[in-house]
């Protein structure tokens, strides 16, 4: 199950100043396809983003639980709108 949110924010102002979440990684999808010679006019990112606070918090308790951390946000563009996607609970 995934949960959409359309925005007429970026990515940075919608999600990063709301929730105090730091970028891990940045994937551009459609950069790496190009890259590779594959034509993909589509703009297509993934964000991996953590409460760095939380993190510390969850890996001092069990450092097992690292697998949990990093949440993973798309990001595409539709008509000028940035479209917001992740699993339900997580946008």
């Amino acid at each position: 199950m995934y949960y959409l949110v359309e925005s007429g924010k970026s990515f940075k102002q919608a999600a990063m100043k709301r929730h105090a979440f730091g970028v891990l990684q940045v994937h551009d999808l459609g950069a790496t396809l190009r890259g590779k010679g594959v034509d993909f006019p589509e703009q297509c990112k993934v964000f991996e983003v953590c409460n760095p606070t939380q993190a510390a918090r969850v890996l001092s308790a069990d450092m097992r639980l690292n697998m949990a951390l990093g949440l993973v946000i798309y990001v595409l563009v539709e008509a000028e709108k940035y479209l917001l996607r992740g699993r339900s609970s997580v946008v």
